[in-house]
């Protein structure tokens, strides 16, 4: 019942709840209940009793040493059943608590913790989202939004490894919930198959599902290319899931000619699809360009002696400047890293910079706004030796 992001499913579920609603109308002919002007609160889980002192992983007991970070991952199937529905829903749940070491307003240690989690229906609907929350020792509270609409907010007791709770959820983003009921443990969740997860994220993006449009989230793009290709869209990655991913990341990056270009005189190793990058030609001022056979595509590579903090700054302003019909979608400067990405009549420029005390790294992506040239870009690696 949590992932009921398949639109007829949430319409039928609230439809059947809708009776033990107090306050719940339909318009004539609607799919989805009105909202009530009220919503019935959601009844809490039963309150956790707080352990001597959290352990993460379980052992000897003790209070979390001042300055250390406990986190703690856990995946369990779980049973969603509505109150005013008969059908139950399975559901994977996987959490990642991670420990504050003090939290000032409880005065203790170790006993709060910021939350992250994935959430996947096994059936019969389709569905997923990532989950955002907090946890008091094992006593969390996560919230999330489904992949094609709706809301849910879990209430959700951890203690022992065997969650419970109570869920609650609404037909929109922006609704009141409409729907509640309990979650029921069911047992662990099968493990995902151990891959590196830069591994992962290099076949998502060959098979065209880069992390940018899913949040940042490896979960959600791998359930994004699961559900796209006829899999059940769960997030965690099963054997034949990875196979089958694998087998069309390599065609993918064949097809391509993803290979090394070494250059001898700047002292830098480029990773790049040469068989789409098939003109290289020099550029003003030093550095290459490699373009596609049109010149639509086209990728400007400049490598130097270490910028100054200063310097980068002054990239980074120049380059998110305000500029009549320039729009700059996404600018970010941490630390030995600068990316933008700005749209300017039509064209994507893309500029990516690393640097650190081998030098300054530069790659700058152009291409139509309208092609799909922008999953090869997480792709492409510059090196120093």
């Amino acid at each position: 019942m949590v992932c009921l992001v398949d639109r007829g499913f949430v319409a039928a579920l609230l439809m059947a709840a809708a009776a033990a609603l107090p306050g719940v109308a339909f318009a004539e002919g609607a799919a989805t209940p009105a909202v009530p002007e009220t919503a019935p609160a959601i009844p809490p889980a039963a309150p956790p009793v707080p352990p001597a002192s959290w352990v993460p992983g379980g052992g000897e007991a003790k209070p979390l040493a001042e300055g250390a970070m406990a986190e703690k991952r856990e995946r369990w199937q779980l049973r969603a059943r509505a109150d005013a529905y008969a059908a139950p829903i399975d559901f994977i749940l996987d959490v990642h608590r991670e420990y504050r070491p003090f939290d000032e307003v409880m005065d203790s240690y170790g006993a709060t913790a910021g939350a992250d989690g994935f959430i996947a229906s096994l059936g019969p609907t389709e569905g997923f989202a990532a989950l955002g929350g907090d946890c008091l020792l094992d006593h969390c509270v996560f919230t999330g939004n489904f992949s094609t609409g709706g809301r849910v907010v879990l209430d959700v007791d951890l203690r022992d490894g065997k969650p419970n709770g109570r869920f609650a959820v609404a037909a929109d983003v922006y609704d009141v919930p409409t729907v509640h009921g309990t979650l029921e443990f069911v047992g662990p969740a099968a493990p995902d198959v151990e891959v590196p997860e830069d591994d992962l994220i290099h076949a998502l993006a060959l098979a065209g599902f880069i992390l940018d449009d899913y949040e940042g989230n490896p979960r959600m793009a791998l359930a994004a290319w699961q559900k796209d290709r006829g899999r059940a869209p769960v997030g965690p990655l099963g054997a034949g899931d990875w196979a089958a991913l694998k087998a069309e990341a390599d065609k993918a990056a064949e097809a391509a000619g993803w290979t090394e270009l070494r250059d001898a005189k700047a002292g830098y190793v480029l990773t790049y699809p040469a068989k789409l990058l098939v003109k290289d030609e020099a550029i003003k001022g030093g550095g290459r360009r490699l373009s596609s056979a049109d010149g639509r595509f086209r990728v400007e590579i400049t490598t130097a002696k270490p910028f100054a903090d200063a310097a980068m700054e002054d990239t980074y302003n120049k380059l998110v400047a305000e500029k009549k019909g320039r729009n700059v979608q996404f600018a970010s400067l941490s630390g030995p890293w600068l990316e933008v990405k700005a749209v300017e009549k039509g064209e994507v420029e893309w500029t990516r910079i690393e640097n650190d005390e081998a030098g300054m790294r530069r790659l700058v992506f152009r291409f139509p706004e309208d092609g799909d040239q922008a999953r090869l870009v997480p792709l492409f690696k510059l090196t120093l030796p």
